[in-house]
């Protein structure tokens, strides 16, 4: 309480640090997704100069500090500072309160103002397939605090037409910059996608399968534990062959479950690992209701939708194309997906047409995000 009443002093009293930028990816969670792009494009970018504070969980600093790398907390070997504050402390709220630039992919917490002078991008964190904001039944006090922040963001990025249109549906006409998602850059990266299945262990005869199920809601911002189900879906993908290796992706409202279940803690992408690097990496993606399967789209060939519950999940969260709109091929079969993957026969393969419509961006999204946004606001 202390923080915060401090953070509401701090707006009215303390000056703005114009070439200061805070990023924050699920809501303190590890550095990842757009913000982690754009930090690494513009921390290495000489011309830049800024300080670069991450907002982190009081948990995951030592992790956090160890994924962004020995230069953490000081100047060498990047362009400006970098500062990592506990997500919620004094510290966490001063720089809230006088950053000239934030950069979130969800929300900054309900006590946020934006001041006067600060400027605001909000990369979101996917295209949506499941609907979203104003779009769903979520009440107006469990929408508020999103609401209140896109209606601060002086930008919302967007990958796509399609993400666009659905963006200013949700979340009431904010500011739309349609250039593509930073986090997708590393899936062009061919030598990373070497690099990646090196350190995951995949032969060269060995079709990599990543497993990223979206989670399921046990109340509006609470996911409940689908451990033991997912748990089942790797077995059987697992058990396709020798020539199949799975690894499994948490989303992170669900990493709390699935850590603690042996099965999934044996097929877990390493921590850190970013999903967009794993996306570049593998060969075949099974997903839901994601909007990784969007990501997908712009380097993947094999896409497979495994969602035996369907008709409740789009008669409940809802959906913004129905399945055979989706790309990727679906089942609710658990011997079918087993076969899908293993198989000869590629299935579920990803077309030129599905990229132009959903991922037109390819490449070059975080240079485009830097040089038409971020750089001018530090100008």
């Amino acid at each position: 309480m202390l923080a915060i009443a401090a953070y509401a002093g701090s707006r009215r009293t303390l000056p703005l640090s114009r070439d200061t930028i805070v990023y924050e990816s699920f809501q303190g969670g590890l550095p990842t997704c757009n913000p982690l792009a754009l930090f690494r494009e513009l921390s290495g970018n000489s011309g830049m100069g800024a300080t670069h504070i991450w907002s982190v969980r009081s948990e995951l600093l030592t992790a956090a500090r160890d994924l962004l790398g020995a230069n953490t907390g000081s100047s060498s070997g990047t362009a400006g500072k970098v500062r990592l504050v506990a997500t919620g402390s004094a510290a966490y709220y001063r720089a809230l309160a006088t950053a000239g630039i934030l950069i979130n992919n969800v929300t900054f917490p309900r006590q946020f103002r934006k001041r006067a002078g600060q400027r605001y991008l909000n990369t979101w964190h996917g295209t949506p397939l499941k609907r979203i904001g104003r779009d769903t039944n979520l009440s107006e006090q469990a929408l508020a605090n999103t609401m209140a922040n896109m209606a601060a963001a002086d930008v919302v990025l967007s990958t796509s037409p399609f993400m666009s249109t659905h963006l200013e549906s949700a979340f009431n006409g904010p500011k739309i910059a349609e250039l593509g998602y930073p986090r997708i850059d590393q899936q062009f990266d061919a030598q990373l996608r070497r690099q990646t299945r090196e350190l995951l262990g995949v032969e060269s005869d060995q079709r990599l399968v990543l497993y990223a199920p979206t989670w399921r809601e046990a109340g509006p911002h609470t996911a409940r534990d689908s451990s033991a189900e997912i748990a089942r879906v790797v077995a059987a993908i697992s058990g396709s062959g020798a020539d199949v290796k799975i690894f499994f992706s948490a989303h992170h409202l669900i990493a709390a479950h699935t850590s603690a279940n042996p099965e999934l803690s044996r097929h877990s992408a390493p921590l850190g690992l970013d999903t967009n690097q794993l996306l570049g990496a593998v060969d075949v993606l099974v997903t839901d209701y994601s909007s990784v399967l969007f990501d997908y789209l712009a380097t993947g060939s094999q896409l497979i939708r495994f969602v035996p519950d369907l008709d409740e999940y789009s008669g409940t969260r809802g959906l913004y194309l129905s399945s055979d709109q989706t790309p990727g091929v679906a089942t609710g079969n658990l011997s079918e997906l087993a076969q899908w993957v293993a198989g000869d026969r590629l299935i579920g393969a990803i077309t030129q047409d599905q990229r132009v419509t959903f991922a037109p961006h390819g490449v070059g999204a975080a240079g485009r995000v830097i040089d038409q946004i971020v750089e001018p606001w530090l100008i």
